[in-house]
């Protein structure tokens, strides 16, 4: 959380598996908690993890993330993608409402000096969900090697029930599908629903934001 109460998230899916990976995912964490608790923006937050992934990792190794913003009380969101999946806007009533797809570079491959952040903004409606989602859940297989696919996700996302119930739901329809089969890469989750009663006190004495 920042200091002024807005929810900060990052989801990210790193090339390759293993130590290279685990070192690099360690590193940023550390600057997204760092950056997040000091209020900058996740335009910042991005510029930053550009500028450390391309110091730090080899030509052939960067980083797919989403980073999000989202203040419960009013419902105002930002959203950056570079790489990552679409990630999925799902009404209280029960229906994808809005995709976010990819417009930036994942990072770690552009400079720094010639990368730019651009976040989009909207305004969620208290019991509006957030979903995001690494390439893993999309591409995991079934015994006959069939990909889970877009359309089971969207068909799990646009059906009844309460908000809540989405993420097991989603869970449930996964295992369904790939029973038994082997899996072939990592699968990363996250779901967030708008509700304003879960808004986190902002700190009465947050100050400005520093490097």
């Amino acid at each position: 959380n920042r200091p002024t109460g807005e929810q900060c998230f990052l989801v990210g899916d790193f090339t390759g598996h293993g130590l290279p990976a685990a070192i690099g995912a360690m590193t940023v964490h550390g600057i997204f908690m760092s950056m997040v608790v000091k209020g900058f923006s996740i335009e910042d937050i991005v510029l930053e993890l550009n500028r450390k992934m391309c110091a730090l990792l080899p030509v052939d190794r960067f980083l797919s993330a989403a980073l999000l913003e989202l203040h419960l009380d009013t419902g105002l969101l930002k959203v950056w993608n570079g790489g990552m999946p679409d990630i999925l806007v799902r009404s209280a009533e029960g229906r994808v409402i809005t995709r976010y797809a990819s417009e930036n570079v994942p990072l770690g491959i552009v400079s720094p000096r010639e990368y730019a952040a651009s976040a989009r903004s909207a305004t969620l409606a208290p019991g509006d969900q957030l979903l995001v989602y690494s390439d893993g859940l999309i591409e995991a297989h079934s015994p006959a090697a069939e990909l889970y696919g877009n359309a089971r996700l969207q068909a799990v996302m646009d059906s009844p029930g309460p908000a809540f119930d989405r993420f097991d739901a989603l869970l449930v329809s996964l295992g369904q599908h790939v029973q038994s089969a082997p899996q072939s890469d990592d699968v990363s989750i996250l779901y967030v629903v708008c509700d304003p009663a879960l808004a986190p006190p902002a700190e009465d004495d947050a100050g400005t934001a520093s490097v």
